[in-house]
């Protein structure tokens, strides 16, 4: 779906949106109010620092109504439950502040529980929809937190049900997609993103720029101001826990109780950060192959040989599923998606296996996400690569590119390839003006989540920002995949004990796999 199709729905919707407020507000400071809120006061020591309040909603001023048919597919499409949830919108203003749009986003909300307290609950943006997260997270969630909470899913700009962002040409997605990892010259790979890029930039005209970690910060204080709430809390997973670390550093008068699963290495080169992901999703497939050899494995005993052996075959010769081109850049891309979603193992490995076959329709469900997305969502190509290069300043010379590619395909023969390949993904894009920095260290005290196999967001850089920041307890689980939250019963109850009695550890705690 292009993102021009909808830009006249959105200043519908943001026109009704405005005219169902009434009455003067006793709700705290309004987004727009010049400067981020006051830094609490009292003492700077971190030992010191008192974890915020739990404030409950004084005067909620958001819609919340039945969700609607679009919503329910795409919760449907990913094994998320609707049970009592709630749907609304907030509708920000577009556009740079020095170059104002006339349009608005549309930035789709979903509820779940019954407390009186909200949680807001952000993903990757590249990830599942904020609001999908926060459904699974309702279902697995102690009843004690939803009692005391009510999670806020929020879809990113361009992601989900939020205008999902379709300005990358399908020819140019399954390109990216589906390089070869064994190609050595990438002159086809930077073509495509420069076309990409091209294509976006006229689509998306003075409004590009502001799909961003920056802007998407005053989308959540627009968020707290009409919640009614002094103090919003959260849970970011992965790249959403940077989100909401930057919310915090920004509004630190704001910041509530939050937990971050996961979180990327703020301090690493590019470079580096895409080489540990790389070695760390060589480690996570090692504890798949681990858990399906348990589990009675379709791969046989060596499934890193049966994937290896997948890919030559469909070098040789590609299948086909609905329209999809199975390559191997396109299997190594799917099953880095079934990776990061430990409760997918199993379809994961039944996709792989039934590829091995001549049936490609498994891995094609975790492509299709990226690729294609469907008629509400979009694609979280266009959300990775429209968010993630504005977030990021860092543009590579195709030479160095083209050295690691070798030289991470030799250490790390699965995915090193194709990780070193996306260091070209933003080289075309226009230089980034906001990139998103470090997170205070005058940060609340907070609780911080790594999976020592996390594929998305490696633990050794979560351990890095755990340690910079004074005032914040980690929980290292011991486990794989993407997130602690809700597969780990040690970490979860830890995260619940803090945001619902404000207890922490006393110092990093390890839970056990």
């Amino acid at each position: 779906m292009r993102y021009a199709s909808v830009c006249a729905a959105i200043v519908l919707v943001a026109a009704v949106l405005a005219g169902c407020t009434a009455g003067p507000s006793a709700r705290p400071a309004i987004i727009g109010a010049p400067g981020p809120a006051p830094a609490p006061t009292g003492s700077d020591d971190p030992a010191k620092r008192p974890v915020p309040p739990l404030d409950r909603s004084k005067q909620d001023q958001l819609a919340w109504q039945p969700c609607s048919a679009d919503v329910r597919r795409n919760l449907a499409e990913s094994n998320a439950p609707l049970g009592n949830a709630q749907c609304s919108t907030i509708a920000p203003r577009l556009g740079e502040d020095t170059v104002p749009s006339m349009m608005n986003a549309k930035i789709s909300l979903l509820k779940a529980g019954t407390g009186a307290v909200p949680l807001l609950v952000l993903d990757d943006v590249d990830g599942e929809p904020g609001t999908v997260y926060a459904a699974k997270l309702a279902a697995s969630l102690p009843p004690e937190m939803l009692r005391t909470f009510t999670l806020i899913g929020m879809d990113r700009r361009g992601t989900g049900d939020s205008d999902g962002l379709g300005c990358i040409p399908q020819q140019d997605r399954a390109a990216i997609l589906g390089y070869d990892p064994a190609a050595d010259k990438l002159d086809d790979l930077i073509t495509a993103e420069r076309d990409a890029v091209q294509q976006c930039q006229v689509d998306m005209e003075n409004t590009l720029q502001s799909f961003d970690t920056y802007n998407t910060v005053r989308d959540i204080e627009m968020l707290r101001d009409k919640l009614g709430v002094g103090h919003l809390n959260g849970i970011g997973r992965g790249e959403g826990a940077r989100l909401l670390a930057q919310y915090a550093t920004r509004y630190p008068g704001h910041a509530g109780r939050m937990v971050f699963d996961g979180f990327p290495d703020p301090n690493a080169e590019i470079q580096d950060r895409y080489r540990t992901r790389a070695d760390t999703a060589e480690q996570t497939f090692d504890a798949f192959a681990d858990s399906c050899r348990e589990d009675g494995c379709p791969l046989g005993a060596d499934p890193r040989a049966a994937l290896t052996a997948l890919l030559g075959s469909l070098r040789e010769k590609p299948l086909n599923s609905a329209g999809i081109r199975i390559g191997p850049g396109m299997a190594v891309n799917a099953v880095l998606t079934g990776l990061a979603d430990k409760q997918r193992w199993p379809e994961l490995a039944k996709a792989i296996a039934g590829a091995r076959g001549g049936n490609g329709d498994g891995l094609a469900a975790f492509l299709r996400p990226l690729l294609q997305g469907n008629e509400d969502t979009g694609s979280r190509l266009d959300a990775r690569m429209v968010t993630g290069c504005n977030d990021d300043e860092a543009r590579l010379p195709p030479q160095q590119v083209g050295a690691s590619v070798k030289e991470w395909r030799a250490k790390d023969p699965l995915f090193g390839a194709a990780f070193g390949q996306r260091l070209l993904l933003c080289l075309p894009w226009p230089p980034s003006s906001k990139a998103v920095g470090k997170p205070s260290d005058k940060l609340p005290p907070s609780l911080m989540l790594s999976t020592a196999h996390d594929p998305v967001t490696p633990q050794e850089g979560t351990q890095r920002v755990a340690q910079q920041i004074p005032a914040v307890v980690r929980v290292g689980w011991q486990g794989a995949g993407h997130g602690a939250l809700g597969n780990s019963q040690c970490a979860t109850e830890k995260a619940s004990s803090y945001l619902v009695h404000a207890t922490l550890p006393s110092s990093s705690t390890a839970c056990p796999a």
